[in-house]
């Protein structure tokens, strides 16, 4: 090495295979201080070379240096593997390098070089690390006590960098100016062109940087005594008010936060309530919009959730404030064994329901319910396991069934609950007093059983089994009236909308609103699921259907806008009625932006307007029949409705406002699907009454009766949809690749079938659960096949001359899908079957003039032939599941 540097140097390696002694030794020695040396030597060079061994949790204030030898893919480890160099002692003024071997051409800027090499996304990333000098991208403080991090210094420049650089063949890359200049310039411009710098917090200039959030964070820093006297220099020549406006973003943080702290989250009950004599409530409505649409600036959201971790929940936030309640209050929670006495306190009630309902919610509730302090409850155990624990579903069948009987004396024979939700709660308590006797049971799980009564050694029990121990084990939520029956029936005529039978009437509350009464009950209750292939025209039937009917109002609700906007053509071409979207406009239509909007537009309209809505608003419609008199609907029509129907509808589910007669006032709910059931998993073989159901509408009498005017297969025999085949491409890993690169072998299974089939699949999709892994999965892909098109998310097509596949790499919530697909590949396990139905509904719906046949592909890897489950057979489990929802068969047919 030049300059003597090999006298002093210390080069080692950690990896897999060495002990943790070793790795521990050797990590040791390289992050100590060296020892001294010799006046004018050279100080001792160290070199540690690992893989991926010190990233994160590893700290190393002595390092200085990171050389990337290889290339990374994961944004994540770029800036845990940089984070080792960045990281500062006590004291401590270094410079950090960091190091990339690409090689530049002649006048190449660093951009140029490393676009379209392996090292484009590093780049990127190092680029991107000068907003590390600036705290605002961290948090936003809100006073002085809450910001931790202290002022940075300025490191000096690496001592004789320009000298040795070129006799290494090296270039030197300057830091780019930081986001305090580009700040300064921002807020220069502005005051140039307004000779003010009152900027409002939401402001962005026409580069895009976040001017008023930015300065937002100048003021904070300010008052918390951390800006530096020059920077206060600086921005005092643009004459800026250091006070927060009243109507910024920083004012009302500090509202919000004093909020929080009196009332124990960010979720007012009432969209026009007020605090501090401020309107809070509609200032984090818009916050909650902008954060649902992406537009919310990263510091905001950031700060949001530091006051509360969950201001805007993706359930109903009546969930989330009686969650709060429960977990603030004086007395401990209680999960109650036996019957409720009638007295007891909404709280206590409504965690009842819970433990009921508990593998229905969303992980973060599920999370929230686990870390609320019991006391004194063993029942809370069940709360503390996954949601598809066995002895989780147990405990909740077994007090289930003593809330009934007040014993645990159960057949053994017996199962619990109905139709396809069975649980052998018999057997189950058989096996536990078998381990009860071989001391095989923990003291928690005893316990939990104890609670409930449990005889470890029962007595004899009578031959014959009292039939009441049959009786169903699900009691639907408060229901007035007799329940449908929810056989499938066959669409003959447009009566069948309307309900041949007496109205079944749902109410999620024990007494509705006196005022709303007379709305609930004249002439409701009339409910009918109708499924149909995707492609069928269900939209298309029901439009023409209810314009049929006497003209009365109607209500559309879908997934997102996209889908409403066709659905708005659709009926449209049905015929030509007022119509109105809800949060969006429909072509030629109003948009309305609040609950009393609705109900003053609907008041102006003639009989028979239509209203378009996403799910997600349907809080405002039940505010707008509340608050604003907004009359009954004559229709209520649910689109892609098993979107809605996930987990046994209660009044506590995220979709209940959708469902019950009290919350939106229909008098003929419709609910439009193609998969009306969609089980969790399924293997080949298996009947569809031992399946786990992730979706079950014809089991739920909510849904009213089922009916079914055709089939795919008649569809298909029509020659109207195209056949679709679902295939699992067994791929054998390299052994000699002891730890391949992620989704290496998923994509060379997808390259090879795509190739052997070049002539059929010339348009392929591969879907992936989040974006970073599309593109990683594309990566892989392009190393295969070099002569296809690839495309990622956003990409513009650019059609290759001599027609080569063109395969898009999308993640699974990408919408619209590119259409007439002859193929869709599905390699990511992080998918669940009912995310992956949705993936599978453009591919179904294709016309077969367009496309004769398509092909879902799974790639599945395997060392052997006999290889034990894993997360990618499980995949093939829930891709299955998810192709026999769209095309129900029974047995289920093996996947080829």
């Amino acid at each position: 090495m030049p300059g003597g540097h090999a006298d002093g140097l210390w080069v080692s390696s950690i990896h897999y295979k060495h002990s943790r002694q070793v790795r521990r030794e050797r990590m040791s020695h390289f992050g100590q201080a060296p020892a001294d040396q010799r006046k004018g030597s050279l100080a001792e060079l160290r070199v540690l070379c690992n893989v991926r061994l010190c990233v994160e949790g590893v700290d190393f204030p002595l390092a200085d240096s990171v050389l990337f030898a290889d290339p990374k893919q994961s944004t994540i480890d770029i800036i845990q593997a940089i984070g080792r160099a960045l990281r500062i002692g006590p004291g401590m003024n270094k410079v950090s390098t960091l190091i990339i071997p690409v090689l530049f051409g002649p006048g190449q800027r660093p951009e140029e070089a490393t676009f379209g090499t392996p090292y484009h996304l590093l780049h990127q990333v190092m680029i991107a690390l000068r907003a590390y000098d600036e705290h605002y991208f961290y948090r936003l403080p809100i006073s002085g006590r809450r910001l931790l991090i202290s002022t940075p210094d300025y490191a000096i420049r690496p001592a004789r960098a320009l000298e040795i650089a070129p006799h290494l063949m090296l270039r030197i890359m300057e830091p780019e100016p930081d986001i305090w200049d580009t700040g300064v310039a921002a807020g220069r411009a502005f005051h140039t062109a307004h000779g003010h710098l009152d900027v409002p917090s939401n402001h962005i200039t026409d580069d895009g940087f976040h001017l008023g959030c930015w300065l937002g964070y100048q003021r904070a820093l300010k008052a918390a005594g951390h800006l530096p006297a020059a920077r206060v220099a600086a921005l005092a020549t643009f004459d800026i008010t250091w006070r927060h406006d009243p109507d910024s973003t920083e004012a009302f943080l500090e509202t919000a936060q004093a909020y929080a702290r009196e009332h124990g989250h960010l979720l007012p009950h009432d969209a026009q309530e007020t605090y501090q004599r401020r309107p809070l409530a509609q200032w984090l409505l818009q916050q909650r919009r902008q954060d649902d649409a992406g537009a919310l600036p990263d510091p905001y959201r950031r700060a949001l959730r530091d006051i509360d971790r969950w201001w805007n929940p993706h359930w109903s936030d009546a969930w989330q404030r009686t969650l709060a309640r429960v977990r603030d209050s004086t007395s401990p929670p209680v999960i109650t064994p036996g019957p409720l006495p009638g007295d007891v306190d909404q709280a206590t009630r409504w965690l009842d329901r819970q433990f009921d309902m508990f593998p229905t919610l969303e992980m973060e509730q599920r999370q929230q319910l686990a870390a609320l302090p019991f006391k004194d409850s063993p029942l809370a155990l069940a709360l503390h396991r996954t949601p598809t624990n066995h002895f989780a579903g147990g405990l909740r069948a077994a007090r289930h069934f003593y809330r009934q009987h007040h014993h645990l004396q159960v057949p053994p024979d017996f199962h619990a609950g109905e139709g396809d939700r069975r649980f052998p709660l018999g057997p189950w308590i058989a096996d536990l007093r078998a381990q009860a006797r071989q001391d095989a049971l923990g003291s928690e799980e005893i316990a939990s059983l104890e609670a409930l009564a449990m005889e470890w050694t029962p007595a004899l029990q009578h031959a014959q089994t009292p039939s009441a121990l049959f009786a169903s084990t699900q009691a639907p939520a408060a229901v007035t009236g007799d329940s449908a029956d929810g056989e499938e029936l066959a669409l003959q005529d447009t009566a069948a909308l309307v309900g041949a039978r007496g109205p079944v009437f749902w109410t999620a509350e024990g007494e509705p609103p006196p005022g709303l009464t007379p709305m609930i009950f004249g002439g409701g209750g009339h409910r009918t699921l109708i499924s149909m292939p995707a492609g069928a025209g269900k939209t298309t039937t029901i439009a023409s259907a209810v314009l049929e009917l006497a003209p009365e109002t109607c209500l559309i609700l879908g997934p997102d806008v996209l889908h409403l906007r066709k659905a708005a053509g659709t009926w449209r071409k049905a015929g030509d009625r007022p119509h109105a979207g809800l949060g969006f406009g429909p072509h030629g239509g109003t948009r309305l932006t609040s609950a009393a909007d609705l109900a003053d537009w609907i008041r102006q309209q003639p009989p028979g307007a239509l209203v378009f809505a996403r799910y997600a608003d349907a809080r405002l419609v039940v505010d707008s029949h509340r608050r604003h008199d907004l009359p009954a609907w004559g229709h209520l029509v649910v689109e892609e409705a098993h979107r809605t129907a996930e987990g046994i509808i209660t009044p506590e589910h995220p979709y209940a406002g959708i469902h019950y007669d009290d919350r939106i006032l229909a008098r003929r709910r419709i609910y439009l699907t193609a998969t009306p059931r969609i089980p969790r998993q399924m293997a080949p073989g298996l009947k569809a009454r031992d399946v786990d159901w992730a979706v079950h509408m014809p089991a739920q009498k909510i849904f009213g009766s089922h009916v079914v005017p055709t089939s795919r297969q008649a569809l298909e025999d029509e020659e109207l949809l195209a056949s679709c085949q679902l295939a699992v491409v067994r791929v054998r890993r390299n052994p000699a690749l002891r730890r391949p690169r992620q989704w290496s072998t998923e994509a060379n299974a997808t390259a090879q079938i795509i190739e052997r089939l070049r002539l059929r699949l010339r348009r392929v999709v591969a879907v992936l659960a989040t974006r970073a892994e599309a593109q990683k999965f594309a990566m892989q892909l392009a190393v295969d096949m070099l002569d296809a098109e690839i495309h990622l998310e956003g990409d513009p097509a650019v059609r290759h001359a001599h027609g080569q596949p063109v395969i898009h790499c999308v993640r699974r919530s990408y919408n619209p899908m590119p259409r007439n697909l002859d193929a869709i590949v599905l390699p990511d396990p992080n998918c669940t079957a009912t995310q992956l139905v949705n993936v599978l509904r453009p591919l179904m719906a294709q016309d077969v003039r367009h496309v004769a046949r398509t092909r879902v592909l799974v790639p599945h890897a395997v060392d052997s032939d006999n290889d034990p489950p894993s997360d990618q057979s499980f995949l093939v489990q829930r891709v299955t599941a998810a192709f026999w929802a769209h095309d129900p068969t029974e047995p289920i047919a093996s996947p080829r």
